[in-house]
């Protein structure tokens, strides 16, 4: 069953998060490769650096992977992602990629079918050094997946959505 966000728009893709109910819990002993992240929670602020993203979208031969990529992504400026995307909102949502100033700019980004994978990011602060946890989920680049331009990725912030996701999860 999906459980889509009740404010979800696809305009300017606002809300752009959703949830899966299983038919059945997962067997981590059968299937250990599967992994769990802790969310973000408000308190995991300020936001880490250094993050990555997994995908298993288009990749440089414009073919879907067969296996998950990673792509180390910093979370990048206010000013730049509405530089980008003028309807950034950063209390909702999260703009990461390379650096527009990057000498290798185009070598790491998401692209069609890395929807809904996760930002992962290091903690590196207070008790919690060390632990990885998930601070978004990938929604859209802004304009076409091209290598030779910036482009940065768009996600929802987990730590603003994870009362409703809380919520959900105790309703079902």
């Amino acid at each position: 069953m999906q459980i889509f966000h009740p404010e979800y728009n696809r305009r300017g893709y606002k809300n752009d998060l959703a949830l899966i109910k299983l038919t059945e819990p997962i067997d981590f002993v059968k299937y250990p490769q599967i992994g769990i992240a802790p969310l973000a929670a408000e308190e995991d602020t300020p936001f880490p650096e250094t993050c990555f993203v997994i995908g298993m979208g288009v990749n440089e031969t414009v073919n879907f992977t067969e296996v998950f990529e990673i792509a180390q992504f910093e979370k990048l400026t206010t000013e730049l992602c509405v530089k980008s995307h003028g309807r950034f909102d950063e209390k909702k949502q999260v703009c990461a990629g390379q650096r527009p100033d990057d000498p290798k700019l185009g070598s790491k980004m998401t692209c069609k079918g890395d929807s809904g994978g996760p930002l992962m990011c290091l903690s590196r602060r207070g008790q919690n050094v060390g632990l990885v946890k998930q601070y978004g989920i990938i929604s859209f680049v802004r304009g076409a997946c091209k290598q030779t331009r910036w482009q940065p990725t768009f996600m929802p912030r987990i730590q603003f959505y994870k009362p409703w996701i809380d919520s959900v999860i105790g309703k079902h």
